[in-house]
This record gives C-alpha cells, structure tokens and sequence, in this order.
C-alpha cells in the first residue's frame, strides 16, 4: 500500500482494501483517517470521517459539548463491498459518549445509519454496533442495545435498507440473553451466510473462555426505522 505509517483494521473486497492510518499527535480527537487502495494503483482514495457537530441548541442545553466538538472518534469496526464502507464510530461527546452506525464511498459525504449514546453502561457490555456487514441492499449489524419501538427486547441483529427507509431484526435465539435457559455469554460478531445467519459468543460455562460457532435459519421482522437527524 502507498505511504506509510500504521496501518490496521483492513477490510478487503476483491481487488480493494480499506483500511485505517493512526494520526500522529492527532490525539482522542482525530486518532485516525480511513482510506481505500485498490490493487496496483499509486493512489490512495480518502474518506473524509464524520465529525461531531453539536447544534446551538444542544450546546445550549449541555455547554459541555464544545469540549468535544470535531472529534471524529475511535473506528471499531469496519467492513467494505465494492467501495462503499459501513463502519462503526465510539466518539466522546461532552461528558458521555456515543456509538454511531455510517455507509461512505471516496469523495462523497458519510450517511448516518443509526446511532446510540453509550453513557451509563448496559448489561450486555458497550452500547454499541458489532459486525457490520454489507450484503447486497442491505446493512446488516449487531446492536448492543434496545430502544422501545424499535424491536423486541435486548440486544439483536439488524439489517438496514441502503436504499429504502426499511429496517428489520432478525427473530433468532442467540443463545446470549437470559430466560432462555442458555445464557452463554456476550456475543462477538454475526454475520449473513445465505438466507440464514453465522456467529460466535463467548462460552460462559467454559473455564477457558472457549467460543461457540453457530448457524441458524433467520426469520425478519419489520421495526421502525430510526432517525437522527445529522
């Protein structure tokens, strides 16, 4: 790949990789930029990363925002189909923090997909996304978290339309939620394999920290599409 420096977290599809580059002294407000190569070009494709932008009237409200506005954040997860990106952003913002869900080609603007603020902890561990994951029309993602009206309880597997304003949550026992009689442990990554799903959790009966492989058939539900205004 071109230039230097650290680079880490690649996402490869065909003859394309997207990856990150730490910044130096660009500190928890700008720690790394994302870029995409393609095999055998010169050139590397950057992507400009959402930034926090707080409105007046959110300043207004909690003046601790200005602390934090333009961070771009931690990129924790990232995932590439042709040259569109989703990725998962853990930025501070004020005194709390927040985990967001973004789609992003070369030189066009990122479109949030949702977004979760991660103050104050949650029983199944970060409020965040894991495994985001492009297939086809659609964002699939693991949400760490729930929010009334938008599914059945706990945690679930979501899908996204890139193209409409639909959502869906996979109706599937993980395994990884209590009053199911399992309980294995948090869940590490889920990802589409054909109509159905693949993933792995933590073995919380095995002393060793072993992981489980599974597969299941999926079954969507339709939920209401979240809206966050950027």
């Amino acid at each position: 790949v071109p230039g230097g420096g650290s680079l880490f977290r690649p996402a490869l599809w065909k003859g394309t990789v997207a990856f990150l580059r730490a910044v130096p002294k660009g500190g928890e407000g700008h720690p790394v930029e994302m870029f995409e190569w393609t095999s055998g070009s010169k050139h590397l494709r950057a992507l400009a990363l959402p930034h926090n932008r707080p409105s007046a009237s959110e300043v207004k409200e909690q003046p601790e925002l200005r602390d934090t506005e333009g961070y771009v954040g931690e990129i924790t997860a990232l995932a590439l189909n042709g040259t569109q990106v989703a990725y998962t952003r853990v930025v501070p913002l004020g005194e709390w923090g927040r985990s967001d869900l973004w789609v992003q080609r070369p030189e066009r603007k990122p479109k949030l997909i949702d977004r979760i603020d991660t103050g104050g902890g949650a029983a199944f561990g970060t409020r965040t996304y894991l495994a985001p994951t492009i297939a086809g029309s659609w964002l699939y993602a693991y949400r760490q978290y729930h929010e009334e009206g938008l599914g059945d309880g706990g945690p679930a597997w979501v899908r996204y339309s890139l193209t409409t304003n639909a959502a869906q949550q996979a109706q599937v026992n993980f395994g990884n939620r209590e009053g199911f009689g399992e309980n294995e442990g948090p869940l590490d990554a889920a990802a589409p394999l054909g109509a159905g799903v693949i993933w792995t959790l933590q073995n919380s009966r095995s002393e060793d920290g072993a992981r489980v492989l599974s597969l299941a058939s999926v079954k969507w539900k339709r939920i209401r599409r979240p809206h966050h205004p950027v």
